[in-house]
């Protein structure tokens, strides 16, 4: 009988053991799922935003060739400043309320739209 204990206690002991070392391997599983969630995630933002920052890029690109050809317009016809926001025509440049700005230039014409 008491070989039998002692065979029951050992074998109690080796399951004890291996159920904190299933235990431990399951935490570690879990954790490599939260990390591989957590990578999943930031690889999903980093998606999002770059699709987010195309469309920004293009307006900027647009917004820079406009200001390009607005400088050489106004270096060319001698404005030198655009006060949007106000409603008025001073020589080839006509300026209205809602910042839509328009120069007249001869065969050309600009037209910008702020905020774009």
């Amino acid at each position: 009988m008491r070989i039998c204990f002692t065979q029951m206690s050992e074998a109690a002991a080796q399951l004890e053991d291996q159920a904190a070392q299933i235990r431990a391997v399951t935490d570690a599983v879990e954790k490599l799922i939260l990390a591989l969630q957590c990578e999943a995630s930031l690889e999903a933002v980093g998606s999002c935003l770059k699709k987010q920052q195309e469309p920004l890029m293009d307006q900027i690109r647009c917004l820079k060739a406009m200001a390009g050809v607005l400088e050489q317009a106004s270096a060319r016809y001698g404005q030198s400043e655009i006060h949007i926001g106000e409603q008025y025509e001073e020589g080839n440049t006509r300026l209205f309320a809602a910042g839509y700005v328009e120069y007249k230039i001869p065969k050309l014409y600009v037209n910008v739209l702020n905020g774009l």
